[in-house]
């Protein structure tokens, strides 16, 4: 991406948030709107201070575990969402090189936020155009269809630790969840723009290629609030990952046992209480991925017999 574009692409996201342009094109399906969705295959969407990456040259498939889980209802507003993935040299912000192979967890308890546009629909909404030309958020990829998408505060831990610490409820940051048609080539991470061998142009949204109305993937993005003009999108940190394999699930008891959140309840919440609720989240999330690990080495050894 050339400096002057960079530059023309930060100052159209500072004078916008990332969550512009409200409209409310899509509604609601009449039957329950419930997801259950474990998203797998990680592909890491670039790093600071580029975190888009068109040409699919950051954009690369990890080849290490990871997992993303969606438990939640659009018509409610509610439920809870989790990931774990891993990373190896990874710029997580201006400072923050992980040096070496690192876990990273996304606890994303809560939907919603103090000023919502019409699309966000309460926090979670369902088959809904984002991104491109559509008029709601950022023409930062192409127009998008989404089964279901979501905003809202998100917990980010490196190696167990909380990091990125805002003073919202939680400590959390900007998350933001899709369930969205494929918008990039899975194997080389190539954004199409207005032929399918040119890569994406934000600027020019409504040349991109035409959508289909096909959930595959599970995008993943976590980010500051604070601003960074010299990064894109301009804050001064912002996880992108994709999950390309996706599937539905039936969710486990332990994860139905987990407490649902309200902003009320995250407000009130101690600092006790709030950790009490992280260990059990995150006790959830390693009986997951042990499961996951162990299906894994019993396909590795079917495979070898």
């Amino acid at each position: 991406m050339s400096r002057k574009l960079l530059s023309v692409l930060v100052l159209l996201l500072l004078a916008l948030p990332l969550t512009a342009l409200a409209q409310d094109d899509e509604g609601d399906s009449k039957e329950p709107s419930i997801f259950h969705l474990r998203g797998t295959k990680v592909m890491q969407i670039g790093e600071y201070p580029h975190s888009f990456s068109y040409d699919g040259s950051n954009a690369v498939l990890t080849n290490l575990p990871g997992f993303f889980e969606l438990h939640i209802n659009a018509d409610e507003d509610n439920g809870i969402m989790f990931a774990r993935f891993y990373v190896e040299d990874y710029q997580l912000d201006k400072d923050t090189l992980l040096e070496g192979e690192h876990q990273i967890t996304v606890i994303y308890p809560l939907f919603g936020g103090e000023v919502m546009p019409d699309y966000w629909e309460g926090g979670i909404a369902d088959q809904v155009l984002l991104h491109g030309d559509s008029g709601q958020e950022a023409p930062v990829l192409p127009t998008v269809y989404n089964e279901v998408a979501s905003w809202g505060p998100a917990l980010v831990f490196v190696d167990g630790e909380q990091v990125l610490v805002s003073d919202k409820p939680l400590g959390a940051q900007a998350g933001h969840m899709m369930y969205s048609n494929e918008v990039r080539d899975p194997e080389t991470g190539f954004v199409a723009g207005a032929s399918p061998d040119e890569p994406y142009n934000p600027l020019a949204p409504s040349e991109a290629q035409p959508y289909d109305e096909e959930a595959t993937l599970l995008h993943l993005v976590v980010h500051t609030e604070e601003r960074d003009p010299d990064a894109f999108p301009p804050f001064t940190s912002f996880a992108h990952i994709n999950f390309l394999d996706v599937e539905e699930i039936e969710p486990t008891d332990a994860v139905m046992e987990l407490p649902i959140l309200t902003f009320e309840d995250a407000a009130e919440m101690s600092d006790e209480e709030v950790q009490e609720y992280i260990d059990t989240v995150m006790s959830v999330i390693d009986s997951i991925e042990e499961e996951l690990n162990a299906m894994d080495m019993g396909s590795d050894e079917s495979s070898d017999s």
